[in-house]
């Protein structure tokens, strides 16, 4: 029972942090209407996913950094 506490506990910060950013950026960008299309869904979830990186810390395999060819 411990560890699923501690699994839980781990997981439930970065999920609060995804899904906040779902909220804000719904009310602020959609004023609380649904998404319309699946490019918008997409863009949210990256946008949702990123923050909770950036934000909350996380590293997760689904999400890597893309480095251009002569970027400095």
């Amino acid at each position: 029972m411990q560890l699923r506490l501690l699994i839980a506990r781990a997981q439930l910060r970065f999920t609060l942090f995804h899904e906040l950013h779902h909220l804000m950026r719904g009310w602020v960008v959609y004023g609380g209407a649904p998404r319309t299309s699946f490019m918008d869904g997409v863009v949210s979830e990256g946008l949702a996913t990123v923050f909770e990186r950036d934000v909350g810390g996380r590293e997760t395999p689904w999400v890597t950094t893309l480095k251009m060819s002569g970027a400095h």
